[in-house]
Formats: structure tokens, C-alpha cells, sequence
């Protein structure tokens, strides 16, 4: 039964990959008739509710949900399910390998290129004046050169 085999059997949490697709895999007659039957058969919602992790007020949302589709919209739907998936999985796949490439330490990689571009950035804007020009501490104008006195003046 193509309900059992997505709802995992009662055995452990759902794997999404999985579920997207056994109902890809269902023509939307079958869909239908498959959430005929969660509707009617609360105990099976229950096993599906705690098979997925989601609560038995959002399995029953999401038959309500997939219920009220034509089958245009259904196919449509499990074919969005599936490409996400599919999607998810390569995004997975990549991150692993480039991940091994930097042997475990990817997510501190990006982070500290993150943080000095961030650092980067906020010291441009604060280093800026109100006239665009940059500020330094001790900046000495070219034409305004600092006269030299004379030991005569302070006499």
C-alpha cells in the first residue's frame, strides 16, 4: 500500500525523499483515494501524524489541502515536491563535497569570510566623512600647510 510505504510503516521519522517520491510515483486518482482513506480513518492519521513528526491537526490541514486540488493542481504539486527534493538533494551533495575540500571545516570557512567582509565593510562607511572623503586620524590638509614659527614670536 502506497500509504503505508510514505507514512514509513509506523517505523521512525519519514524520510521527506522518500515521500515525495511515492506520491510523485501516484497517479492523482490514487493520491485521492489515499487521502479518501486518511480522512476516514483516524488511527491511520494518527501513525502518519507520528511518522512525519508533524502534529494530527497539520496532517489533517494537509489532506484537507491536497483533497480540494483537481488533478491538474495535484500533479502539478507532487511534480513541485519532487524537483524541491530533487533540488535539496544536489544542494546536500555539494556542500559535502566542497565541505571535504576543507576537510570538515566548511561552515567556519564561510563564516569567518562573512565576518571579514562584514568587517570590511563597516570600516569603509565608518572610516568615511560626511563629504565622502576618508578620515584619519591625523589628517594634514595639503593646502593648508602648518606654519612654522618663529622663536621671535614668543618672545
Amino acid at each position: 500500500d502506497d500509504m503505508a510505504n510514505m507514512a514509513g510503516a509506523g517505523a521512525g521519522k519519514l524520510d521527506p525523499s522518500s515521500f515525495a517520491e511515492s506520491a510523485a510515483s501516484m497517479d492523482p486518482a490514487m493520491m485521492k483515494q489515499s487521502i479518501e482513506m486518511l480522512k476516514c480513518n483516524p488511527e491511520m492519521v494518527k501513525q502518519f501524524a507520528a511518522s512525519t513528526g508533524m502534529s494530527e491537526d497539520q496532517v489533517n490541514k494537509t489532506i484537507d489541502m491536497f483533497g480540494n486540488m483537481s488533478d491538474d493542481q495535484l500533479n502539478k504539486t507532487l511534480g513541485f515536491m519532487v524537483k524541491m527534493q530533487k533540488l535539496k538533494s544536489s544542494g546536500a551533495a555539494v556542500w559535502t563535497a566542497v565541505d571535504k575540500v576543507f576537510m570538515g571545516q566548511l561552515s567556519k570557512v564561510l563564516f569567518a569570510l562573512l565576518f571579514y567582509g562584514l568587517f570590511f565593510i563597516v570600516r569603509k562607511v565608518l572610516l568615511r566623512g560626511a563629504g565622502g572623503e576618508v578620515v584619519t586620524g591625523m589628517q594634514e590638509s595639503i593646502d593648508d600647510p602648518v606654519p612654522v614659527l618663529n622663536q621671535d614670536e614668543f618672545n
